[in-house]
C-alpha cells in the first residue's frame, strides 16, 4: 500500500502522547537547575539557560502541532478539548517569550513568564488527563470515602465517565430495561469512545440526551426501526468491515446482547423516566437476550424503599499466595479495616493486564473483595461473572 501525505499527517498527530512529555521533562530540568543556582546565590549560566529554553521551544512546537493534528481526527470534541488546545497553544507562545527573555537577559520578565508557563503547563496537563482518563482522574482519591462510612460516593469500575444511579423504588414491570440491561452493554462496549469528552463521529452514548441527539451521520437509534438504527446496523456488520462497531480490537457485544438491543429498539427504544445512566450490579454478560412478559402485579400498599440486606461476613482471610499473585501482576492489594478478611484491589500498574489473566487472578479471592477498581483494564464476560459473585463487595 503506498504511503500518502494523509497517512504521514495522521502519523505525526499520533506522536502527540510522546511529544507532550518532552516539554514537561525539559521544563522540570530547567526548574531544577534554576533552583539549585538560586540556592547557591548565583544565576544559572546564560548558555545553559538559553540552550534548555530553545530545546523547550522546539519540543513544545512539536507537541502543539501533533496535538492539533490529532484533535482534527473524528471523535475528539467538546469544551474540555477546546480548553486543552487553547492552553497548549498558549504554552507554545509562552516558551517563545521565555526564550526571548533568556536571550536578552531580562531577569524580571524571564521569572514572570517562567511562572506563567508552569501554571499553563499544569492546567493543560490536567485537561489532557481528563480527556484520556475521565473527568475525575485527578480528584477521585479525594472523593471516595472509607468503606466504614457505609456510603459509596462514586463508582470506580469505569474510566469512561458513566456514573452509577441507585434505584430507590420498584418500577412497573420490575425492571427498568434501559438502565439495567441496555446501558450496561453500551457502557462496556461503546462509551469508551463515545462519551462527553471523546465523541467519535460526533456521537456520545453516555446518557439519554446524548443518545437521542445522535452523531455526525444522524440518529444512532430509530425507535421501532432496528433496520435503520445506525448503532445496531454497525454492530451487525462483519467484524472485518471498516464500519463495524465497536472496532475489532475493542470489546465486542455478545450475540445475546445484540439481540437484546434489537428487541429494545423494536419496542420503541424506551429510555424510562428514571435513571439515565448505568446502574451497578448488572452484568452485561448475564443479560438475557429476550425477556418474557410478566402479568402486572395487583395494587398493594405504597411501595417503600427496600432495605438492603447486610453483606455476609468473610470468615477466613484470602490466601497469601492469591494476594502475592495479584501483586506480582502489578495490581494494588491492601487489607480493609477492620480485620484482614476483606481486600481492596485496584488497577495499580497493571494497565496491560488481559481479561483472561485478570479473571484467573480474581477467582481465588472472590469471597474476600470489599472494594474493587478495575479502571483502564479491559473486562470480558468471565471477569464480570467473577465480579457478580463478590458478595462482600461494598464499592
Amino acid at each position: 500500500m503506498p504511503v500518502t501525505l494523509e497517512m504521514l499527517i495522521a502519523l505525526l498527530g499520533r506522536t502527540h502522547p510522546l511529544a507532550l512529555h518532552l516539554p514537561i521533562g525539559i521544563f522540570a530540568a530547567l526548574a531544577l537547575l534554576e533552583g539549585l543556582a538560586w540556592l547557591q546565590g548565583r544565576r544559572l549560566e546564560s548558555h545553559v539557560r538559553t540552550t534548555l529554553v530553545a530545546s523547550l521551544v522546539l519540543v513544545a512546537a512539536w507537541s502543539v502541532a501533533s496535538g492539533l493534528l490529532l484533535a482534527s481526527e473524528p471523535g475528539y470534541a467538546g469544551t474540555t478539548l477546546d480548553r486543552h488546545k487553547i492552553l497548549g497553544i498558549a504554552l507554545g507562545a509562552g516558551t517563545l517569550l521565555l526564550l526571548g527573555a533568556a536571550a536578552t537577559g531580562r531577569s524580571g520578565v524571564y521569572r514572570a513568564v517562567f511562572v506563567a508557563c508552569a501554571i499553563v503547563m499544569t492546567l493543560a496537563g490536567h485537561l489532557g488527563a481528563t480527556i484520556t482518563h475521565g473527568d475525575d482522574f485527578l480528584t477521585a482519591p479525594f472523593r471516595t470515602r472509607s468503606p466504614r462510612d457505609g456510603v459509596a460516593s462514586r463508582s470506580e469500575a469505569s474510566a469512561d465517565g458513566v456514573a452509577s444511579a441507585h434505584a430507590t423504588g420498584a418500577q412497573t414491570g420490575g425492571v427498568d430495561r434501559f438502565r439495567d440491561q441496555i446501558m450496561p452493554v453500551l457502557a462496556t462496549t461503546c462509551v469508551g469512545c463515545h462519551n462527553a469528552t471523546k465523541a467519535r463521529g460526533g456521537l456520545a452514548l453516555h446518557d439519554i440526551e446524548a443518545i437521542r441527539r445522535g452523531g455526525d451521520t444522524g440518529h444512532a437509534v430509530t425507535p421501532g426501526d432496528p433496520a435503520n438504527s445506525e448503532i445496531l446496523v454497525r454492530m451487525k456488520l462483519p467484524l472485518e468491515h471498516d464500519d463495524h462497531m465497536p472496532p475489532k480490537n475493542k470489546s465486542q457485544p455478545t450475540p445475546q446482547q445484540v439481540a437484546l438491543i434489537e428487541a429494545w429498539i423494536r419496542e420503541g427504544a424506551p429510555m424510562g423516566a428514571a435513571a439515565n445512566r448505568a446502574a451497578p450490579g448488572t452484568s452485561p454478560a448475564s443479560v438475557p437476550a429476550r425477556e418474557e412478559p410478566s402479568p402486572p402485579a395487583p395494587v398493594q400498599t405504597p411501595v417503600q424503599t427496600p432495605v438492603q440486606a447486610p453483606r455476609p461476613a468473610v470468615a477466613a482471610p484470602a490466601s497469601p499466595e492469591a494476594i502475592a499473585a495479584l501483586r506480582d501482576a502489578l495490581l494494588h492489594v491492601e487489607h480493609l479495616e477492620p480485620g484482614p478478611s476483606l481486600l481492596s484491589i485496584s488497577t495499580g500498574g497493571a494497565d496491560g493486564l488481559d481479561a483472561p489473566r485478570l479473571a484467573a487472578l480474581l477467582a481465588p479471592v472472590v469471597p474476600h473483595v470489599g472494594t474493587l477498581d478495575l479502571s483502564r483494564l479491559r473486562l470480558d464476560a468471565e471477569v464480570m461473572r467473577r465480579i457478580a459473585a463478590m458478595m462482600s463487595l461494598r464499592r
